[in-house]
């Protein structure tokens, strides 16, 4: 299990990832759009310089998005800086577009204390 921000959005932001995503220069691959799960790899993020992955919780009212080092990426300390740079650049992306940040609890098991 990795470490990484939690957020919550709303379904068309889920939907605009990609588009959004691309206009930063990130390239967003979607490589399991079955059945979502908490703690799976929903999404691959990358671009020349690092790879992060995203994962999708649609339990519940609002989704959740998790952001992550792949496991091949977290055991080399060389890469972290860039795996850093490009998950604060997709952090970015989701909070200037109605994300907010929510707890473990919540992405986890849905509820919102807000």
């Amino acid at each position: 299990m990795a470490i990484g921000p939690t957020f919550e959005c709303a379904t068309s932001l889920v939907q605009q990832l990609p588009l959004l995503a691309a206009s930063q220069d990130i390239r967003m691959e979607i490589v399991n759009c079955d059945e979502p799960d908490a703690l799976d790899v929903y999404c691959v993020f990358k671009t020349s310089y690092g790879r992060i992955d995203g994962h999708l919780n649609t339990k519940g009212a609002t989704p959740r998005f998790w952001l992550t080092f792949p496991r091949v990426f977290a055991l080399n300390p060389l890469l972290w800086p860039l795996n850093f740079y490009l998950i604060r650049k997709v952090e970015t992306i989701l909070l200037r577009n109605n994300a907010k940040r929510c707890d473990w609890r919540t992405y986890l098991q849905g509820h919102s204390d807000s």
